[in-house]
């Protein structure tokens, strides 16, 4: 458990900052300085009083002997929240390491909800809107989920802001259900059981659009056997009835040139029989 006395967020160069002198005594506390702890869940940071006493819900947090309870804050967020209440900015996410800025923020957040700081709550927003835009939006989304695994129903902002993400990633339900974004490998350690039924849901439409493919396919290729035996009895059909056909017209030529072979041979008879009478 660390303990960070903060008695001056200017740092040494800071014009609030005590000039350093060589104490020869002990030192001792000035009966003017009143500082408060915080108690975050790895850490606790002293502040002044004067400080916390910016947010009158902030204040009222529990606390025992001068501690204010906030254990349920992580060391990373409350380092944030601490340097936002001396500063009114949040260029303490400037100390973190890159992967750690946008949980960090999204704890504040929640930080900002709970002890209703509504000028918080908006630059964590902005802060958030400003992180995210830079991002590729599936990028952002499934960074979103990792930083906020257990968001709350009623965030309306938060629900929008998804949305608009989701819109730039996504052309329609199809494609995001062949995206990666909710795929177990990209699970938090923790999800709500709401997530937990998005998942199996979505595990179960893609194997319901997967049999529902198949079944498709299977008919696809049962239709064109079909099709294709049609084909072959009309075939058979016609080279029957040409068949039928030509040999009706074969009968009914013979005949006729046979009448014809012996009219011819009558003919030329009495022809030759005139010539000799």
């Amino acid at each position: 458990m660390r303990q960070i006395d903060m008695d001056c967020i200017g740092g040494t160069n800071s014009p609030l900052a005590s000039p350093t002198v060589v104490l020869t005594s002990p030192i001792y506390t000035s009966p003017y300085c009143d500082f408060v702890r915080l108690r975050f869940a790895d850490q606790v940071l002293q502040i002044h009083r004067f400080v916390l006493e910016k947010s009158e819900h902030l204040v009222a947090a529990p606390s025992v002997q001068n501690e204010v309870d906030l254990s349920s804050i992580s060391g990373m967020t409350g380092h944030v929240l601490v340097g936002y209440l001396y500063t009114g900015t949040l260029e303490g996410t400037k100390d973190l390491p890159v992967a750690d800025v946008l949980p960090a923020i999204f704890g504040v957040y929640a930080a900002a909800k709970r002890f209703r700081m509504s000028d918080l709550r908006q630059a964590t927003q902005t802060e958030i809107e400003s992180h995210t835009s830079s991002m590729n939006p599936s990028e952002a989304i499934t960074a979103i989920k990792k930083a906020c695994p257990l968001p709350d129903v009623a965030d309306t902002w938060l629900r929008n802001h998804s949305k608009t993400l989701l819109d730039a990633a996504f052309d329609d339900v199809t494609s995001f259900l062949a995206s990666d974004i909710m795929a177990d490998e990209h699970a938090e350690s923790t999800i709500s059981i709401t997530e937990m039924l998005l998942r199996a849901m979505i595990c179960s439409a893609k194997e319901k659009t997967e049999r529902e493919l198949k079944r498709q396919q299977a008919a696809g290729r049962k239709e064109q056997a079909r099709i294709k035996g049609l084909c072959e009895d009309r075939d058979r059909l016609e080279r029957k009835e040409k068949s039928k056909k030509k040999k009706k017209q074969a009968d009914l030529v013979r005949p006729s040139k046979t009448w014809c072979s012996k009219g011819r041979t009558c003919a030329d008879r009495r022809e030759r029989s005139e010539r000799a009478g």
